[in-house]
């Protein structure tokens, strides 16, 4: 049986972690999840740990995954450079085989 998620964000919005554990529940992969936040850990040197959990949970009668993500940074200054982020992106999209130009 295939599956169709429909995002119609003109009803309501959805944010990020609700669009992620959809896909999660539409077959997507948690390993994969696992080794983002494994690669984030390795290469953004302000991650000192990061946790995710997936869950089922009901709202209405409706079962869905929901994602909670637990980071604890350092919070060494007010603001990191944009390069310096855009550096620690890539080198995450690389390891984890992303190979799109950002």
């Amino acid at each position: 049986m295939n599956k169709i998620l429909v995002i119609d964000p003109s009803i309501a919005g959805i944010s990020g972690d609700m669009l992620v554990a959809a896909l999660v529940d539409l077959g997507g992969k948690s390993k994969t999840l696992k080794e983002i936040t494994e690669a984030i850990l390795r290469h953004v040197p302000i991650v000192k740990d990061i946790h995710m959990e997936i869950t089922d949970t009901y709202r209405a009668g409706i079962r869905a995954k929901k994602i909670d993500l637990f980071i604890k940074e350092e919070k060494h200054r007010e603001y990191i450079l944009g390069n310096e982020m855009i550096s620690w992106i890539k080198l995450v999209a690389e390891e984890i085989g992303l190979e799109e130009e950002l």
